[in-house]
């Protein structure tokens, strides 16, 4: 669910209280200048389905995905693959000996 709260005298933001994830959901916000905002830590974001990502994967979880070749951790797999290609010049999701 979707409430409007006070941001400043101006502006409202939209912050989502649920923690629904609905993957059809990929519409930016009518007003680029007011982003949803976690409710938790937050995060501002322009795009609905990322703040619902955001909810759902990263916010409050610790870093689990690990890079095989240096320290480098994330909370999601789709950066460890950019990860895997710009620093170590790995373009497969296979790891390599």
């Amino acid at each position: 669910m979707l409430t409007s709260t006070a941001q400043n005298s101006s502006h409202d933001a939209f912050v989502l209280q649920d923690n629904v994830y609905n993957k059809s959901i990929q519409q930016p916000h009518i007003n680029e200048s007011q982003p949803y905002v976690c409710v938790n830590c937050g995060r501002t974001y322009t795009w609905k389905g990322n703040l619902q990502r955001h909810i759902k994967l990263e916010c409050g979880k610790v870093p689990n995905v690990l890079c095989q070749y240096c320290p480098y951790r994330t909370k999601r797999t789709d950066e460890l693959k950019k990860h895997m290609r710009r620093i170590h010049n790995i373009f497969s999701s296979s790891p390599q000996p």
